[in-house]
């Protein structure tokens, strides 16, 4: 939060005074008050606790480091203060403190200020001012008018359409005095229940009302922060206060006079009136009861007035003697009451609310212009002249004349600014409250008409319902408005909403906002319980979520109702920003509060919402939420505030003791309603849905047998509770009673909702006890009681008849069916089947729909048994009505081979012809028979690859419709392709016979068939190295899939082949179906993988240097070179100097992903299995007499100094270019050595991967280090020319150059044929003085100058321009035409490097070399945050190396990019009006496919064919999975992912990876965790996956665990620097100190030396926040020992020290830091950092201590 810039002048009014508690109080006080000038105290309370500007009289605060602009000071200010200041290169001086004057020179000066204040206000005054947030100032009163009350503040509508907030504290003394003890009363336990009633927060509307007329003053203006620290936007809030000792601050006794107004708040009640409160020192105010009467009638609503009541009140007569003010607030007096025109008033002492007598002065634009009380001046703008101007051209001239008098009263005084408003508007004038039309908050209008036009401000509009209203620019549109007379000219009509009142300005707000518009509610009263409501997350709370709905509306989601079940981590759903749909469960309009709910199974529930008690009646059933468990049941929730009690009996069909073991908070349960009294608002229900005194009525009306139509009510998981029509029976359908047929039941079940319709059910039974009917929907039954007509009945039956039931108990022996109507039968086991029965269960299940014929009906035991045997029931007379697929035959329709019938003739191993129906690539479909049809896989065709005679169509010789001989070897399913056992009952329809034809099978006897056929390899009984014959199934980039058997399918990597035919056409070289000799590498069953090899696992070809192999591209890398495979474990990279002999622009032209090239190993890294290839002609086909245009460099040996070499960039840093001569030896080039010329932003001149040619200049063979220059002057020194040195100069000559930049000092000179630059001081532009440089001299200019001065040493040259150092001869035109480069004359700001040192060196301090640290810091082998001379970038500068940017710089950079995007080229602009239909295309498509977030799991799966690769969908539907407790379906989803994610997209993959890990983290085993750690180990960089499951072991407090992990990744990363770091941070953080340490001599031992001091520096940055300081200061000072000149480590020091606390040691590191040499810039850095720990921590004497301090080192470099 920045505060507002206010600058108050304390010593030109009165200081504020504060209420004194006594005598000897106010006596201290004067006299402190007499020995200096007084100084309130910053305001210590936050409002909206945010810190807020001081609130009166804050003194000005001093920058320190000064960077121009405008002054806030006024001319008199001004001149008060330039006489103290100093010039200060690097600070400015303390302010000095100005001396008390006497009151009447006070006085003497005050009023010279006013009349100074005069002139300068009056003169041009063409308008009246409208008030704005940046006009305010700190101490300004105002008039303003009550818009909201809340419990603890009041909003305040100002003038100028401003809102103002009044904190509870800030109304009067009493109030606060009561909140103060209201607040320490809650923390005081002892204090009883009625006086705690008695002293609770005072209740703010009972002391205000909307609309009511008040007098505040603003104490703060606060607004938010950008993003780069800087104020000026976001939210602004203006703080006030109704206080009248602040609101009528300096008015002293001797200003008060009658018909003053006077804002004052009652004390105390008297017998006769009321004790005030002015504010005034030394006085006091008094109300009579008559004086109060009129007023507590007419406008306080009847309320007597109360204490601690804030009131406006009119001076009647003031008592000298007694110093009490008589005040009245009778409203007629108040309507007249003015202040007398004779009386002389201070500037200070008027205040907002004064009726004054006024003379119109002028008519300005937009008001007029006032003057009144002799002196003083003020205007009246169109908001407030009492009516409606809407022409102010001819209005106003009409309406008011010079010299008019009025009658006004003061809106507002800026003591500031010196500024004062009048009003007069008629509620402001009598101080009564504006009515506004009788129009809702939220109406929308389509016909608002512009009667206005305000330029800059808004529009004034009209309705027929709402009136006049005023749109704000800024409501106008969503987008920023430019021309508000072009889209809203006077008389359009628009469609508009109204957002508010402005009690003030008496108008409502209107907005045209599309966004507004389309707003579903704008007032809380709006929002109704249950209503479907979207909101963003704006904050997540500990318990809950806010949730922002609309504009400034926003509803609470508890942590209860985040989800069904509870979430672990509810930040991931609860993102801030995320826009999720709620319900809304309750409203509470009046303290603006909504509660949420976003349980799905509420949102997605089709139950009555039950809002009130009058939305329910018995027998409903409706969703509830657990909201308390109780002994004697449990409390349940619903919409607006709706209860019910659930009692312990009504919980469970089972005896329940507790409620906690049958439901738990926060469940949502499916609850049926028992009674309901809306008059008391009581409710019972109960969670047993079936049964009910309600139901048994209609159940009577129900026939078993009868035929009926149902709605669901309820999806159970057993099965269906539904309503019958039309009797509204309950009923209950169980899951078997779906269907016929058991293996449509799951899928039928999943398919039903609530309200579901269900055609036609059969009621075959009741159950009395619950109260509802029992109902089937199996077509069999209910074609059967169509038939009949009626249900069974025992008499009905007769044997030899056949009939339909269902199977409804089963014992070992025997199985029981049940007929409609209730009758059961039973069959023994030998009846049931055919075949042999040893279990029952083997053949039925309970709830199947069977056929049986009744075989024995014994009327005296009254039972009857029946069989189910095919051969019985196929005998029976009406067996043909009962066609079904449970009395089909299993036999053979037109078998191809006669001997085979039935299906069960088909034994393992028999032998049958079949006939050929189709050849396939990888398998033969046969046919048995009309209805049953088998198929050979080509795995079961050959015995080994010798004996096919054409390996790419093994099955080409196979003929369709060629009768051919097989052995059976299984069956599997025809649908789901699952092997099924010989003894399975499918029909043949259903069932694919699995057939060999391989001669080894043909050559055994009938019915036996081989062991490896007889039990198929699996992928746990494979063995590595196993040879197999192999087909292929399909071909990837670079991959085989094979099939090795039927059911078995393996992956073998195309590198493995040694034909690079096959590797650049894999798809024609492998057709589907093509035969491979493979191996088996690996099998396992887990993860089910089954890796081949298409050669001999183990024999892999020897990598040596010189080796040749076909590799395929697998990346091309844009600036580095390529990426090479060259075998399924070895990569390599080809640097862009290996790719050809001669260098060319582009060396990565015609190279793509997948392309086979061959190449040669010149290097190899064994550690990390990398290697580095070669394209080059000269090693792939090496020739004795081949000229290479570009040689190889092998090594550093082969550089040679003084030789013209070229290379590729590398890299580029601040410190210079980097550029390849091979593929790890690098050339530095400094960026002094880029370029003769001067190039605008160097850095983007040259680019990665850019050829260039330049000389060598250095090589260090010891330190591996090679020095290289690119200046063309260098390179070829004869096509550069001559070049002017610094010798070749001398004092006197008179040289050529260009101007090459302009400043206020002066112009920067580049001399012609030269890289040197000069400054021309502007005394010596010209013979005569120059006031503006860049009227005489543009960047570009050529020029001829003298040369004053040369410093060979310090490279400094002093030029003159003046004319009088020149003659005719110098301007002959003789000279050569200096050359400049273009980039060095496009803006004034174009200032490279050099010049700006040398800008520097002129205008600010000498700035020193840093060459000879640099150079011992490279030596010493450390990051100096220049440069690494492995070519990389050396990251970020050190605190210290960063410098601000010269001010003129800034600013001409913006002129520069102001100037250029002023005008577009033709080109530019098409191609913006092409982007923008395409863009318009995009949302419209978007909108046609009607894209929504996805909610249920068919919008992921259709989001997932389009994005396979896309890791956050599929860890969204893991989450979504989650979301409804289906832990395994997450998992089953992570697994599809890794499977379906393509394994180029290692990042994606990792992501599910860690995503599978959390999950089986939370909701899994320690053992299934490993598992899966194992497997992302195994397929992703180790390290990174070590380091996810530590941290995922920290964020869930596994500590054992993550400790022992920790020991495993030091142990196998014992390189990595992060990975000790993050051990010892483990360590600290649980208070193992000890432990800490000892890692990091453990640490040290492993790692590389470079990587030492980084270690170091963060174990003790780790010692500092979770370990011991002394011990972190011990290794700090260790290393600043060795390292004196590292200012990054001194700032990590110094911020350590700081965070830590401790003042002195911090002050004292601070005294050795800028006791040390370092250059000026980063000195400058230490005392700015100095000067800010001072000045949070310090005293003004330690604050001057360190600028004295800087001060004195800016001398001792000057001298």
């Amino acid at each position: 939060m920045a505060p507002a810039a206010a600058t108050p002048h304390a010593k030109k009014r009165k200081a504020a005074p504060t209420p004194q508690k006594d005598d000897a109080d106010s006596k201290s006080a004067e006299k402190v008050s007499a020995k200096k000038p007084k100084v309130d105290k910053p305001a210590t309370k936050a409002v909206a606790d945010k810190p807020v500007v001081p609130v009166t009289k804050a003194p000005v605060v001093e920058e320190a480091f000064p960077r121009g602009g405008a002054s806030a000071l006024t001319p008199l200010e001004y001149r008060e203060v330039s006489d103290q200041a100093k010039q200060d290169v690097l600070f400015e001086t303390p302010e000095a403190k100005p001396k008390p004057k006497s009151k009447k020179r006070r006085a003497e000066d005050g009023k010279a200020e006013e009349d100074s204040a005069k002139k300068a206000r009056t003169e041009g005054t063409t308008h009246a001012e409208m008030l704005s947030f940046k006009r305010l100032n700190v101490g300004m009163t105002l008039l303003g008018c009550i818009k909201e009350i809340n419990d603890l503040d009041i909003a305040i509508s100002l003038p100028d359409q401003l809102t103002g907030y009044v904190s509870i504290t800030e109304i009067s003394d009493y109030i606060t005095a009561q909140v103060e003890k209201a607040a320490g009363d809650n923390e005081d336990s002892e204090e009883d229940e009625e006086e705690e009633s008695e002293e609770s927060v005072p209740e703010l509307r009972e002391y205000f009302g909307l609309g009511q007329v008040v007098s505040c003053v603003i104490t703060a203006l606060e607004h938010d922060a950008d993003s780069e620290g800087k104020a000026g936007s976001g939210r602004r809030r203006v703080a006030l206060s109704l206080k009248p000792e602040l609101v009528n601050a300096n008015i002293s006794s001797s200003d008060l006079v009658e018909g003053l107004v006077l804002a004052c708040s009652i004390v105390s009640e008297e017998d006769h009136g009321f004790i005030l409160s002015v504010g005034i020192e030394g006085a006091s105010g008094f109300l009579l009861k008559k004086n109060a009467k009129a007023f507590v009638e007419k406008q306080n609503e009847g309320r007597p007035l109360k204490i601690g009541q804030v009131l406006h009140g009119n001076v009647l007569k003031v008592d000298e003697a007694r110093k009490v003010v008589s005040v009245t607030l009778d409203p007629e007096v108040q309507a007249k009451a003015v202040v007398p025109a004779t009386q002389v008033i201070a500037f200070d002492a008027l205040k907002a609310g004064a009726l004054v007598n006024a003379k119109v002065k002028d008519v300005l634009d937009n008001g007029i212009l006032l003057t009144f009380l002799g002196v003083l001046e003020g205007t009246v703008n169109l908001a407030h002249l009492g009516s409606l101007i809407v022409d102010p051209e001819e209005e106003l001239p009409a309406k008011y004349k010079v010299g008019q008098r009025l009658r006004v009263r003061v809106l507002y005084v800026d003591p500031i600014r010196k500024k004062i408003a009048a009003t007069l508007s008629p509620s402001l004038l009598h101080f009564v409250r504006f009515t506004p039309p009788a129009v809702e908050i939220g109406s929308i209008f389509d016909d608002f008409v512009v009667r206005r036009i305000d330029a800059k401000l808004g529009l004034l509009v009209e309705q027929k319902d709402a009136g006049f209203a005023f749109v704000h620019i800024s409501r106008l549109s969503d987008t920023k408005v430019e021309k508000m007379d072009k889209n809203y000219k006077v008389g359009s009509k628009h469609r508009g909403r109204v957002t508010g009142i402005d009690y003030c300005d008496g108008l409502l707000h209107v907005s045209f906002q599309k966004s507004v518009l389309e707003q579903p509610f704008l007032r809380y009263d709006e929002i109704k319980p249950g209503m479907a409501v979207k909101g963003q997350v704006a904050k997540l709370l500990p318990n809950g979520a806010i949730i922002s709905l609309a504009g400034s509306i926003t509803g609470f989601c508890p942590k209860l109702h985040f989800a069904d079940i509870a979430l672990t981590q509810p930040e991931k759903m609860f993102k801030t920003g995320v826009v999720l749909k709620f319900l809304v469960l309750s409203v509470d309009a009046k303290n603006r509060k909504v509660t949420l709910t976003h349980k799905k199974s509420i949102l997605n529930s089709t139950l009555p919402k039950v809002a009130s008690y009058e939305d329910v009646k018995s027998g409903d059933i409706v969703h509830g939420v657990i909201m308390a468990l109780k002994d004697f049941g449990c409390l349940v929730s619903f919409f607006g505030d709706v209860r019910a009690l659930a009692p312990i009996s009504e919980l469970s069909e089972k005896f329940v003791e507790k409620a906690a073991d049958v439901v738990t908070l926060g469940q949502v349960v499916k609850c049926r309603v028992l009674n309901v009294d809306a008059a008391a608002e009581k409710m019972r229900v109960s969670f047993k849905l079936l049964g009910g005194a309600e139901g048994q009525a209609s159940l009577e009306a129900e026939k078993v047998g009868e035929i009926a139509s149902a709605t669901v009510i309820s999806v159970m998981p057993s099965g269906l509770l539904v309503e019958l029509r039309p009797s509204l029976a309950r009923g209950y359908l169980a899951k078997s009673h779906l269907s016929d047929h058991t293996g449509n039941v799951e899928k039928l079940h999943k398919g039903f909702q609530e309200r579901s319709v269900l055609k036609e059910v059969v009621i075959i039974g009741k159950d009395e006890k619950r109260g509802h009917a029992i109902i089937s929907m199996k077509s069999l039954l209910i074609e059967e009681t169509k038939r009949r007509k009626a249900a069974f009945a025992f008499d009905d039956i007769e044997e030899g008849m056949l009939v339909p039931g269902f199977v409804k108990n089963i014992t070992d022996k025997r199985c029981f069916v049940s007929l409609v109507g209730g009758v059961v039968v039973a069959a023994i086991s030998h009846n049931i089947s055919d075949r042999y029965v040893t279990k029952v269960e083997d053949f039925l299940q309970i709830g199947q729909t069977v056929v049986a014929v009744v075989t024995k009906v014994d009327k005296e035991d009254h039972k009857i048994e029946i069989s189910l045997k095919h051969s019985q029931c196929s005998k029976a007379e009406n067996a043909l009505r009962y066609e079904t697929e449970l009395l089909r035959k299993r036999a053979i329709k037109g078998a191809i081979d006669p001997g085979f019938k039935s299906l069960d003739d088909y034994s393992l191993g028999a032998t049958v012809k079949a006939k050929i129906a189709s050849v396939k690539d990888t398998q033969l479909n046969m046919t048995l028979g009309s209805n049953l049809k088998g198929r050979v896989h080509i795995t079961q065709v050959y015995d080994c690859i010798e004996d096919i005679t054409d390996l790419k169509h093994p099955l080409h010789h196979f003929k369709i419709g060629d009768i051919i001989e097989c052995k059976v070897i299984g069956f599997h399913d025809a649908k789901t392709h699952r092997t099924l056992p010989f003894s399975h009952r499918k029909n043949p329809s259903h069932t694919v016979v699995e057939l060999t034809v391989k001669p080894s099978e043909l050559a055994l006897p009938e019915g036996r068939v081989s062991t490896e056929t007889e039990v198929p390899p699996t992928l746990d009984t494979l063995q590595s190295g196993a040879k197999y014959v192999g087909f292929t199934q399909s071909v990837d980039e670079d991959a085989l899939w094979i099939h090795i058997g039927p059911n078995l399918l393996g992956r073998a990597h195309l590198m493995d082949h040694p034909n690079p035919v096959a590797l650049k056409r894999p798809h024609k070289f492998f057709p589907t179906g093509s035969a491979v000799q493979c191996w088996v590498v690996r099998a396992n069953s887990e993860r089910k993988i089954l890796d081949l090899s298409l050669k001999v696992p183990g024999h892999h070809d020897t990598v040596e240097v010189g080796a040749k192999f076909n590799g395929k591209v697998k990346k091309v890398e844009a600036g580095k070179g390529l990426l090479v495979q060259i075998s399924p474990a070895l990569t390599g990279r080809v640097y862009l100097t290996d790719i050809t002999d001669e260098y060319v622009k582009d060396p990565l032209e015609g190279f793509r992903v997948g392309g086979i090239v061959e190449c040669v190993v010149i290097g190899s890294d064994t550690v990390n299995k990398r290697l580095d290839l070669s394209l080059r002609h000269s090693r792939t086909k090496p020739t004795e007499d081949a000229e290479v245009p570009n040689p190889e460099v092998k090594d550093i040996g082969d550089v040679v100094n003084d030789t013209v070499v070229s290379g590729y960039i590398r890299s580029i840093s601040d410190g210079g270019v980097f550029v390849g001569l091979n593929h790890n030896l690098a050339a530095r080039v400094k960026i002094s050595e880029l370029s003769d010329a001067f190039i605008k932003n160097w850095k983007e001149a040259y680019t990665v991967g850019q050829l260039v040619r330049g000389r060598i200049v250095n090589v260090n063979a010891d330190q591996n280090r090679i020095e290289m220059s690119l200046k063309q002057s260098v390179v070829d020194p004869e096509a550069a020319g001559v070049q002017i040195k610094w010798n070749d100069i001398e004092q006197g000559q008179k040289v050529k150059g260009t101007v090459k930049a302009i400043l206020e000092f002066g112009i920067f000179i580049q001399l012609a044929n030269s890289a040197i630059t000069g400054l021309c001081h502007k005394t010596e532009l010209s013979d005569s003085p120059v006031t503006a440089i860049d009227k005489l001299y543009s960047v570009g200019d050529a020029v001829k100058a003298l040369v004053l001065k040369v410093d060979r040493e310090a490279k400094k040259l002093s030029l003159s321009l003046k004319a009088s150092h020149f003659d005719e001869t110098d301007y002959a035109d003789d000279a050569k035409v200096m050359e400049m480069d273009e980039s060095g004359s496009d803006a004034e700001s174009d200032i490279d490097e050099p010049t700006a040192a040398l800008l520097n060196s002129f205008v600010n301090l000498p700035d020193e070399s840093d060459d000879e640290d640099d150079e011992q810091e490279e030596q010493e082998g450390l990051d100096v945050g220049g440069f690494n001379w492995d070519g990389t970038s050396a990251g970020a500068n050190a605190a210290g190396e960063s410098d601000d940017e010269d001010g003129a710089e800034g600013s001409d950079d913006e002129d520069e990019s102001t100037q250029t995007g002023k005008k577009k080229t033709r080109r530019a602009k098409q191609r913006a009006k092409r982007e923008e239909e395409e863009r318009i295309a995009q949302k419209e498509q978007s909108l046609l496919e009607g894209d929504q977030p996805p909610e249920v799991a068919e919008d992921f799966e259709r989001l997932l064919l389009g994005s396979p690769n896309s890791s956050f969908l599929w860890i969204k539907f893991m989450a979504f999975q989650l979301q409804m407790a289906e832990v395994e379906k997450a998992r089953q989803v992570a697994e599809r992912a890794l499977k379906s994610i393509s394994f180029r997209e290692e990042q994606e993959k990792m992501n599910v990876w860690v995503a599978l890990m959390n999950l089986e983290n939370s909701y899994g085993t320690q053992e299934s965790l490993l598992k899966v750690f194992e497997r992302a180990v195994s397929m992703n960089e180790p390290k990174a996956v070590y380091i996810q499951l530590i941290k995922i072991y920290e964020r869930t407090e596994k500590w054992d665990q993550a400790e022992q992990l920790h020991q495993v990744a030091t142990k196998k990363f014992n390189k990595s620097s992060k990975i000790w770091t993050s051990f010892g941070l483990f360590q600290l953080k649980r208070g193992k100190v000890e432990e800490a340490r000892k890692i990091l001599q453990r640490s040290l031992q492993s790692l590389a030396k470079r990587k030492h001091v980084k270690t170091i520096c963060k174990f003790a940055q780790m010692e500092f926040k979770y370990g011991e300081p002394e011990r972190g200061r011990t290794i700090f000072e260790g290393i600043m020992s060795n390292y004196p000149k590292r200012v990054d480590l001194w700032s990590v020091y110094l911020d350590m020290e700081i965070r830590n606390g401790d003042v002195s040691i911090t002050r004292r590191l601070f005294e050795r830091v800028i006791a040390l040499k370092f250059s000026s810039k980063k000195m400058k850095f230490f005392f700015k950092k100095y000067l800010d720990f001072e000045k949070k921590n310090g005293t003004p004497e330690t604050v001057n201590h360190v600028k004295q301090a800087a001060v004195a080192y800016v001398e001792s470099l000057q001298n």
